[in-house]
């Protein structure tokens, strides 16, 4: 292990995560994420449970191809209302895999953001969502502590 990696793991998750964050139950309607995303201006949502617990994440483009089949399909000639009515649990995509809040960080972990993942849902003990780590806050988190050199200029 390479000093940066010593130093990347000794802070935790919860220290680098955002806590804010919007999100939709898995009961709500397409078109109730589609009003999120809107208003919030997020292309992707973390999912929720009735307990607060991560389910998974939708992405605007996972519910352009929704809409798309959709059109495509038999059922598509009801039109766009019928189909944004439907839970948002139809169009949630595999759960990107979460990290607990007292994990560290690990130099796996950053890789995995700036190469992967666009945003890492931080879970508590129960499983409840109560952050994420994304690439910026992450970079600039590792700024902070000198874990990146800071060019001059």
């Amino acid at each position: 292990m390479t000093e940066i990696e010593d130093r990347v793991s000794v802070i935790q998750a919860v220290a680098m995560m955002k806590s804010h964050l919007v999100t939709a139950s898995a009961e709500s309607t397409i078109a109730e994420a589609i009003d999120r995303m809107d208003i919030y201006q997020v292309d992707e949502l973390p999912v929720i449970d009735e307990m607060g617990g991560y389910v998974g994440m939708v992405l605007e483009a996972d519910i352009a191809a929704y809409f798309l089949n959709y059109l495509q399909s038999a059922s598509g000639r009801d039109g766009f209302q019928a189909a944004a009515m439907r839970p948002l649990r139809d169009v949630i995509r595999d759960p990107i895999a979460a990290v607990r809040d007292i994990e560290p960080v690990t130099w796996q972990l950053v890789e995995r953001l700036l190469t992967a993942d666009r945003r890492i849902p931080v879970i508590d003990v129960s499983g409840k969502l109560i952050g994420s780590l994304n690439r910026v806050d992450v970079i600039q988190a590792l700024i902070e502590h000198e874990l990146i050199p800071k060019r001059e200029g």
